[in-house]
């Protein structure tokens, strides 16, 4: 079950120019195995420091590993191989090959918004899959990579998820120029996508890590559905 060119989701959406993107299991619920050889250990996944990864068609999380099986989505935890509650799921994407250029000269992220179109989420929680996303006019990941995220985080029922990106989320730094200082805020309709899509996808624990700086940060970013937030009536105000 190891990956290999042939069978590497990853790989294969690379050869076809959609971009570099995937999602990985870790399993820690499981950290010893008895009378196993050395080479036993290695062929099944497990990890140095305990745990295993788990094997694309076991965790059944990438759409385009689903789209090669009869499996309906979306699952329930009945369908699940692996602990939901030791267990980490990472989600790397690609901030760079379908990333609309940088405009020539300045621009500030006020003017970007202008600048862009409608962007819209769904907001159902794990029916996601079958909904129509509308790209921002101004983008990093591309049409492909946002319907498979969107597909991806629903089927995940990892106890963590950590979704990786080359630029950072939260920051909005000076100057507002992409040739400059790169970040998502740059393209805010695009950030709030993200925002928006992690939520309504019902993750557990979602973690957003990120790169591209010379420094280390923790950033923390308050969110809410539209549908929880509870409006007083007019005859209570």
């Amino acid at each position: 079950k190891r990956r290999s060119k042939s069978n590497d989701p990853m790989y294969q959406r690379a050869l076809e120019g959609k971009g570099v993107y995937g999602v990985s299991l870790f399993d820690f619920s499981r950290t010893k195995r008895s009378r196993q050889s050395s080479e036993e250990l290695k062929n099944d996944s497990i990890l140095w420091g305990g745990g295993y990864w788990v094997p694309d068609e076991d965790a059944m999380i990438d759409p385009d590993i689903i789209s090669r099986t009869n499996i309906e989505e979306p699952f329930d935890e009945t369908d699940i191989n692996y602990s939901t509650t030791h267990s980490v799921a990472i989600f790397a994407l690609d901030v760079r090959s379908n990333k609309t250029p940088w405009s020539k000269g300045k621009q500030t992220s006020t003017q970007n918004t202008h600048n862009e179109g409608s962007a819209s989420t769904p907001s159902n929680n794990n029916t996601s899959s079958s909904s129509i996303i509308h790209t921002p006019a101004l983008d990093f990941l591309g049409q492909h990579q946002w319907e498979w995220f969107q597909k991806a985080l629903s089927n995940s029922y990892a106890t963590v998820n950590i979704i990786v990106s080359g630029l950072q989320f939260h920051p909005e730094r000076f100057p507002n120029d992409g040739n400059v200082i790169e970040e998502w805020s740059k393209f805010p309709r695009a950030r709030q996508m993200m925002y928006d899509m992690i939520l309504n996808s019902g993750a557990n624990s979602p973690m957003l890590v990120s790169g591209d700086v010379h420094m280390a940060q923790f950033m923390r970013k308050d969110c809410v559905r539209s549908s929880d937030i509870i409006y007083a009536d007019a005859d209570d105000a």
